[in-house]
């Protein structure tokens, strides 16, 4: 499997409200939807569903809450950027702050290490 379309006719784990499984239903694939994610490493792993729709980093970490091992990425669809929303009330010196950290682990070669390591 390379790309989305091969997952046509497959049986997707997703849940409800969320825009990866919105975003599919939307373009006609079948995604069986519960309303946690929790359960759906369990029911990959017992053919139940054929792929599971999981954030790289957050589905190792729910499957492992399920004593579900050895789950391998098949591909990565729709890639987006993500950023950090802030209260309105946030002081400007700990965005300042964070900000300033975030160009120091991106010129040190820390953030593209976090990258390769995750496959991000």
């Amino acid at each position: 499997m390379n790309r989305l379309e091969d997952a046509k006719g497959k049986v997707i784990g997703g849940y409800r409200n969320d825009v990866r499984s919105e975003y599919l239903l939307e373009q006609g694939y079948n995604v069986s939807l519960l309303d946690s994610d929790d359960l759906n490493p369990k029911r990959l792993e017992l053919g139940q569903i054929d792929l599971w729709l999981a954030d790289r980093l957050a589905g190792p970490y729910i499957a492992s809450q399920q004593n579900v091992e050895g789950l391998v990425p098949v591909f990565t669809f729709n890639s987006v950027d993500l950023y950090l929303a802030m209260n309105l009330d946030t002081p400007d010196e700990t965005i300042n702050k964070l900000n300033r950290a975030l160009e120091e682990i991106k010129a040190n070669g820390i953030y593209d290490a976090i990258g390769t390591k995750y496959g991000l």
